[in-house]
């Protein structure tokens, strides 16, 4: 262990996750060499014990690496953490070190919408289950869904992500061409998780944000999953995507 902290959290009834990440915002995961090791006590004054962030000697990812809720069941009130950076392995040189670390709460902000604007309208919306590899003999679109997303702020971070939560980036072979309509009536268009044909990322991969500017209220978004390329074998397929404003 090179460093350890503890400190009181107040978890709200709508936490909808609880993150250990590197900014303030709690959009990107903190990184420790080697793993961080978290005591929580919560309001009834049970103690529960786990590690994130875990990789093996070769750098590969062991378990939950950023989304603390995951692994320790949080309920409303009062915890108490102990946080401790464990270096594990000790090979010569630089073997223990951490970027910065922020504890996020992401609350849930789906509150209901005013009675005249659309009740369908959510901040967290589906757009498609995954859907499996699959051959196509020529290039064009797989599928087209178009879904409502409430951004409640302009200038809000909307992320393509392949849970709920919005932590985790999509997949897709090859991209999204998004099309968003905005409230003031403009249309706005990007894509999304472009790679060229050696599978190297071009342009924005997740956070649709980075590209559209999003305005405050109801949005209409349409998603176009397209490939590009077409080699023998499966060429076309997509991870479940979801649409979130954090």
């Amino acid at each position: 262990m090179f460093f350890s902290k503890e400190l009181s959290v107040e978890v709200s009834p709508q936490m909808r996750s609880l993150v250990v990440s590197s900014d303030p915002l709690g959009h990107i995961p903190a990184r420790v060499l080697d793993f961080i090791r978290i005591a929580a006590t919560g309001p009834d004054g049970r103690t529960i014990e786990s590690e994130i962030n875990h990789n093996d000697h070769h750098d590969q990812p062991l378990g939950e690496q950023y989304v603390l809720s995951n692994v320790i069941a949080f309920q409303p009130g009062l915890w108490r953490l102990r946080f401790e950076f464990w270096s594990h392995y000790a090979p010569p040189g630089p073997n223990y070190g951490s970027t910065a670390v922020f504890l996020v709460q992401h609350v849930d902000n789906d509150c209901p919408p005013p009675p005249e604007e659309d009740p369908d309208c959510k901040t967290r919306v589906q757009v498609t289950q995954a859907i499996s590899g699959h051959h196509m003999a020529r290039p064009g679109p797989f599928l087209t869904r178009t879904v409502k997303l409430h951004v409640p702020k302009a200038g809000s971070r909307v992320v393509m992500s392949i849970d709920p939560i919005g932590t985790k980036p999509f997949g897709i072979d090859d991209w999204v061409n998004v099309t968003v309509e905005t409230p003031s009536g403009k249309t706005l268009q990007a894509r999304v998780s472009e790679n060229d044909a050696m599978g190297r990322p071009v342009g924005e991969q997740w956070v649709l944000s980075n590209v559209i500017p999003f305005e405050a209220g109801c949005h209409t978004v349409t998603c176009e999953l397209w490939n590009q390329f077409v080699p023998a074998g499966n060429n076309a397929g997509a991870s479940a995507i979801w649409l979130v404003c954090l």
